[in-house]
């Protein structure tokens, strides 16, 4: 009977969601601002069906205190947000209507999990369209994934902390933002 108390406690404590925080911060040392904003971010598309806030689940080691990891606001919101931060940190952020490109980011892929350790993965399929004619002249699909397999701690069997998965599905995302913005082809799309 107390073994049956025991694991029942075990499979309700820490059930629940978890936001995990999405803020763009630079990866990679950034070359000096473009002279002239030349891009907007039109329109990120959320093409990963299911809940439009959802990342991932958390686990403990032993498959307990299951806690659903959720974005602040709905992802595609954040990682637009992220991607507007990226091309203004980068001088390339021109204001709606002023544009000369036009910025589609489709989210193939965003994802986080935690069970012996952090694991996160984001896959940006990115467009550049001429905004005067509509005429792509750039596309390429970003995958970044990192994982951190480390030794569970005996308090982790149970209980869950989130702060590494949320850092890493953080840091994830803002790799695959800079080489998005930072390949070479996508710089000579614009003509820089």
């Amino acid at each position: 009977m107390h073994r049956f108390a025991f694991l029942s406690m075990l499979l309700l404590v820490g059930c629940g969601t978890t936001e995990v925080p999405l803020a763009y911060a630079p990866t990679v040392p950034l070359s000096s601002p473009t002279a002239d904003p030349l891009v907007s971010v039109q329109a990120v598309v959320d093409g990963r069906g299911g809940n439009a806030r959802v990342l991932g689940d958390a686990r403990g080691t032993l498959g307990t205190a299951t806690r659903r990891l959720v974005t602040r606001k709905n992802t595609v919101l954040e990682v637009h947000q992220a991607f507007a931060g990226a091309l203004l940190s980068r001088g390339m952020l021109a204001p709606i209507g002023r544009q000369r490109y036009d910025l589609t980011v489709r989210l193939v892929g965003f994802s986080d999990h935690e069970q012996l350790g952090p694991s996160a993965q984001a896959d940006f399929a990115v467009s550049l369209t001429r905004h005067d004619t509509g005429r792509v002249v750039y596309q390429d699909e970003v995958k970044v994934a990192a994982e951190d397999w480390s030794l569970p701690s005996l308090d982790s069997l149970a209980f869950v902390s989130t702060a590494d998965v949320s850092g890493l599905t953080e840091q994830v995302m803002n790799q695959a933002i800079d080489q998005s913005l930072d390949k070479p082809a996508f710089r000579a799309a614009l003509r820089l």
